[in-house]
């Protein structure tokens, strides 16, 4: 939420192109790490309660790694001292 506010809309246009697609990887391969990782490195437990299947499980386990990679990513640049630096 921080890192939103301190965010400048010009700056973000201006690089655009590059910043989305390291936006697009950031946010896509720890998904479909997680994703994976959990459809094919667990057994079936078969431990899930209702209507949950392996499917969501993984869906949930992508959906969280990727959330905490983005937070991890804008805290370090914001630590260095980089968030503003193209």
């Amino acid at each position: 939420f921080e890192i939103g506010l301190e965010t400048d809309l010009k700056e973000m246009f201006r690089v655009g192109p590059s910043a989305s697609v390291v936006a697009i990887v950031g946010v896509a391969l720890p998904f479909l790490l997680g994703f994976l990782y959990w459809w094919w490195a667990t057994p079936d437990l078969g431990a899930h309660p209702g209507d949950v299947t392996d499917t969501m499980v993984a869906i949930f386990v992508g959906a969280t790694l990727t959330a905490t990679s983005v937070g991890i990513t804008a805290r370090v640049l914001t630590d260095l001292d980089r968030i503003h630096t193209p």
